[in-house]
């Protein structure tokens, strides 16, 4: 389960971890969706994403309710 992997890197994990655990759930959505406009265009805009999650996630106790956002 990606949410499981997400919920162990936020307990766990590095900055790092969690935005990967992070990008590996919502690019299954996009895979299940099947809509190549919708991957391209999400692809370039976590480019641009990432530079605020990080500064997001470094903030752990203020990010305990994404994991059940997540499920």
């Amino acid at each position: 389960k990606q949410n499981d992997a997400f919920a162990s890197a936020m307990q766990n994990g590095t900055t790092r971890e969690i935005q990967d655990a992070d990008a590996a759930f919502h690019n299954r959505i996009l895979e299940i969706a099947g809509n190549q406009y919708l991957t391209d265009f999400s692809e370039t805009l976590f480019l641009h994403v990432q530079r605020i999650e990080h500064t997001y996630f470094q903030k752990q106790s203020e990010s305990a309710g994404l994991v059940q956002a997540h499920q």
